[in-house]
């Protein structure tokens, strides 16, 4: 059985904003989401070490082409708005934050070289203003406590997104290197195929953005 999928865990969160025709042909928006996701699940197993002993081919491409990746290493929908533009939120499970970070740094960083993308990366607030309205309308003493509790979040977060700017960094600056690594694996072939289908594509990536949820309930 797959592996359950939760948002009780932290998550990368990446909102992805997109410009088509008015009236994509539905296979252009198949093979965009799926090309897309072959990109993310490429790179995850050439760079995760708990998939070292993957052996890529030539079908690494096709749907039934390659083992599948853990379900909690996946990428998952959260949000999809078909209009057009169109509008999705994904998230991938974080359970080993050292190569969690580096597959999405490398994820971010292809999908920005791809459309020529400004790097960026944001933090949420409507979450955060929404406690804070409730922190306004609460007692002092619960108001310093969800305070304290929201402050700690937001540094959680930003020392996530810190280290993930650091690695997508590291990506822009060894670029070439990450290439080699791709070949060494025998995985550079299925990345080129990949990006090149997308930057062909009708359907074309103009916002990207990544933010870092802490999901985990606090032990009492």
């Amino acid at each position: 059985m797959p592996s359950e999928v939760s948002l009780e865990v932290p998550v990368f969160q990446i909102r992805i904003l997109t410009t088509e025709p008015k009236f994509p042909g539905l296979g252009d928006v198949t093979s965009f989401l799926y090309d897309l996701n072959l990109l993310y699940e490429i790179l995850r197993l050439a760079i995760d070490s708990n998939y070292k002993d993957f052996q890529f081919s030539s079908r690494v491409g096709y749907r039934n082409g390659r083992t599948r990746l853990d379900n909690r290493d996946r990428l998952h929908i959260q949000s999809l708005r078909m209009d057009s533009p169109m509008d999705f939120v994904a998230f991938l499970q974080v359970f080993q934050l050292p190569i969690t970070l580096t597959a999405i740094a490398a994820f971010i960083g292809s999908v920005e070289k791809i459309y020529l993308l400004k790097p960026k990366s944001r933090l949420l607030n409507a979450q955060a203003q929404e406690l804070e309205d409730k922190h306004l309308r609460a007692h002092d003493e619960a108001r310093v406590v969800r305070a304290q509790a929201e402050k700690a979040e937001r540094e959680n977060r930003q020392a996530a997104l810190k280290e993930f700017e650091y690695s997508r960094a590291a990506f822009e600056e060894e670029f070439e290197e990450w290439l080699q690594h791709l070949k060494n694996r025998g995985a550079l072939k299925s990345y080129s195929n990949a990006s090149n289908r997308l930057r062909k594509s009708k359907i074309q990536i103009v916002s990207i953005e990544v933010d870092y949820i802490d999901n985990e309930t606090p032990e009492e």
